[in-house]
């Protein structure tokens, strides 16, 4: 059996175990089961290492199939050495996790990869994955998102604003060598995933690689039963319908995800059975934060059927086209948000909509494409003490009256504009 890489070593140490072996042969599997294979893909070469870490720790105590069994789970990642060091090379690893033949944890190093690995390069993304398909070929795939998220947005734009725009006319937005700058300052509120983001430091700086929507779509080398994202603003219908031919069932999150992230204890009665449910995995999830106080009971989760998503995008391009001009005028203070700090790109879909004035029939219209494609969805009464949730569909979505014309320019390059014409 190979090493852990000293990265989950540290965290796992005490759960190591020399050897291998079979599970005894009085367990006779069901030879009608079909085999599922779950992938979790750590892009945690950021602040949040000792978070992604602590969440591999839990999977390893509670959600980890038996050896030789017809469930595997690969665990991927690429971490920093804590939470401040983003200057010290290190490995990424592919690790296989199961229980062995005594029951207890067992840690097979699939696959290393070298230590200049961008792990939110689509090409690496693709390599991981089918490296993970070629170890664990199975019937059913299923894949775990673990990092910072900013939803449809260009890369840098969260932390960096217009500033990533080099050619206003064409909306470039050639990145700079060391990627885009980071804003790491301490707000006193709890830390959050605000997918995919590797960090660097130049000297005071810290900067980040971001993958944007398309390039995630092109770092999927198949399509996967489900896709969960534990990353934040990822739950907006951009998401959703960039990946609708990538994956049968997104769950995800409109808000922002504390850096705790998802209830792992609940992983193993969600997804490591005959049926997995990302519905029972996602209701494990709101229900914890909604157990919490303060700031701390922050969850806003939703799963979504892409194959469902059509009837959505039909109602939606003919309301877009119907209400252009009430939507470019319409007053952003009225309509329910998801952010904060005046990052202002993440609205609920149907209540800009509603405060557009679409009639009784037209919303009806509306909640009855939601209520098709969606098949979970669950709100705390706020995000971080600070946001409200009144109105909640399940999705986000841009708002173009407030946003800009770079952003508008970007957005057209969206999956969901062209098929909905929200920005024309």
């Amino acid at each position: 059996m190979s090493k852990l890489s000293t990265i989950l070593a540290v965290t796992l140490a005490a759960l190591l175990l020399a050897g291998c072996g079979k599970h005894p042969s009085g367990k006779v599997e069901d030879s009608t089961v079909q085999t599922w294979t779950i992938i979790f893909y750590g892009s945690a070469y950021n602040n949040l290492s000792s978070d992604i870490k602590s969440n591999i720790e839990v999977l390893s105590r509670e959600a980890l199939p038996l050896y030789g069994a017809k469930k595997k789970l690969l665990v991927f990642t690429h971490c920093a050495r804590n939470d401040s060091d983003f200057s010290s090379p290190v490995n990424g690893y592919l690790v296989q996790m199961s229980l062995n033949y005594k029951g207890l944890p067992q840690f097979d190093t699939l696959k290393t990869y070298p230590s200049d690995i961008l792990s939110t390069d689509p090409a690496v993304m693709r390599t991981v994955l089918n490296d993970a398909a070629a170890a664990a070929p199975s019937d059913h795939y299923g894949l775990i998102l673990s990092s910072h998220g900013t939803g449809w947005l260009p890369e840098g734009y969260y932390n960096n604003g217009e500033r990533v725009f080099r050619n206003s006319k064409t909306a470039s937005l050639e990145a700079p060598a060391n990627g885009f700058k980071v804003d790491l300052s301490d707000d006193g509120l709890p830390k959050t995933k605000s997918f995919g983001a590797e960090f660097y430091r130049n000297g005071g700086n810290i900067y980040s690689h971001e993958m944007v929507l398309s390039d995630l779509a092109a770092g999927l080398p198949y399509k996967f039963d489900y896709i969960i994202f534990d990353a934040c603003f990822m739950g907006g219908v951009e998401t959703a319908w960039e990946l609708r031919e990538k994956a049968g069932r997104i769950c995800f999150s409109s808000a922002e995800i504390l850096a705790e992230g998802f209830d792992y204890r609940e992983f193993g009665p969600a997804l490591i059975k005959d049926n997995p449910s990302p519905e029972e995995f996602a209701k494990a999830f709101f229900e914890h934060y909604d157990a919490m106080k303060g700031a701390y009971r922050t969850a806003t989760i939703t799963v979504v059927d892409c194959s469902r998503m059509q009837p959505l995008a039909d109602v939606c391009r003919d309301l877009f086209d119907s209400y252009r001009g009430a939507l470019s005028s319409l007053d952003p203070s009225g309509v329910q948000p998801y952010f904060r700090d005046g990052k202002h790109w993440f609205y609920d879909l149907e209540d800009i909509l509603v405060k557009a004035g679409i009639s009784q029939s037209e919303k009806a219209s509306l909640e009855s494409a939601l209520g098709s494609c969606i098949t979970y969805k669950a709100a705390t009464p706020s995000v971080l003490n600070l946001i409200d949730i009144v109105s909640f569909s399940g999705l986000s979505m841009y708002l173009p009256c407030d946003g800009s014309a770079n952003l508008d320019n970007f957005y057209k390059t969206l999956a969901w504009n062209r098929a909905t014409g929200l920005v024309e």
